[in-house]
């Protein structure tokens, strides 16, 4: 270990060296600049020698540290394998992610993707919170958030990483006792399993059409909502990862299909993107990579 620890330093102070800065180089391998700072100093006090001349915009190698530099660019950039060896052993495990994130797709996608990369970097740590609460993420000081929206987040650096499908359904017996919707409109005559959210969108002639449901059970949670649903209580509009099994077993039947829009994009969220570290970029390549399969 104590080879790719010299090896780190090394990479470390080429990275400043290439950028004439502490902070683009930081940025470059999604570290903390004062992290990167304590690793070239660390190079430093071993060699007994300074390889830079700073200040406090800009730095300038030292003789030396052209020297230096110069020997041992080429011969870094000849180990292909080291920038992954060099994020696990050397900065990883200054590392930790606070997730905000809710429903199955963070159950399910976000959790695979996330027990995936934590793999390759073995030290960081993660915090999931699981909330149906839309939470400000810089005031609670989340690395990321995973959001459902139909219109674009206003604030932070977002990218759409997938999109997912909604349906209104209810059970055989539910609709049997209660008949079928026939319009957006007709659900405020049936008792509606609602999440947090009471309005309920839908699209008819082109226009986004909003109702707003009522009924005798609410919940934040998705599965509490789809259980309800099976036995009978009500009509559930929920994602397919909720529900699919269950209508294409029978259990539950889809209303108002040809209103019902087809795709809710799904949004990663962080602070901007020169915050966005490479482990966060990682993350959200592995989510995508899930969301596709």
């Amino acid at each position: 270990m104590k080879t790719i620890k010299n090896l780190s330093e090394i990479y470390s102070f080429i990275k400043v060296g290439e950028h004439q800065s502490f902070s683009k180089a930081a940025d470059e391998l999604g570290v903390s600049k004062s992290l990167l700072s304590k690793t070239v100093r660390d190079l430093e006090e071993k060699m007994n020698r300074n390889l830079f001349k700073r200040n406090t915009r800009q730095v300038h190698f030292t003789e030396l540290g052209r020297q230096y530099f110069d020997y041992y660019k080429s011969k870094v950039e000849d180990l292909e394998v080291f920038n992954d060896l060099f994020l696990v052993e050397s900065f990883s495990q200054e590392e930790s992610l606070k997730i905000t994130l809710a429903g199955a797709y963070g159950e399910e996608r976000v959790a695979e993707a996330l027990a995936k990369v934590l793999k390759r970097y073995p030290r960081v740590r993660a915090q999931l919170d699981f909330s149906a609460e839309l939470v400000d993420i810089f005031e609670h000081s989340y690395d990321l958030a995973i959001r459902v929206s139909r219109k674009k987040p206003a604030k932070g650096y977002v990218q759409q990483i997938s999109a997912r499908r909604e349906y209104v359904c209810a059970s055989p017996d539910y609709i049997e006792r209660f008949g079928k919707p026939i319009l957006p409109k007709d659900l405020q005559d049936h008792n509606c399993l609602a999440g947090q959210q009471s309005i309920w969108h839908f699209r008819r002639n082109n226009k986004v059409e909003k109702i707003e449901v009522n009924g005798n059970f609410q919940s934040t949670n998705g599965r509490a909502i789809c259980s309800a649903a099976l036995g009978g209580l009500g009509v559930c509009k929920l994602p397919e990862s909720y529900v699919q099994k269950y209508i294409q077993q029978g259990q539950l039947m889809i209303l108002l299909d040809e209103f019902t829009e087809k795709e809710v994009p799904i949004w990663a969220i962080t602070a901007s993107k020169s915050s966005t570290t490479e482990i966060l970029k990682s993350l959200i390549e592995q989510i995508q990579k899930e969301s596709s399969s």
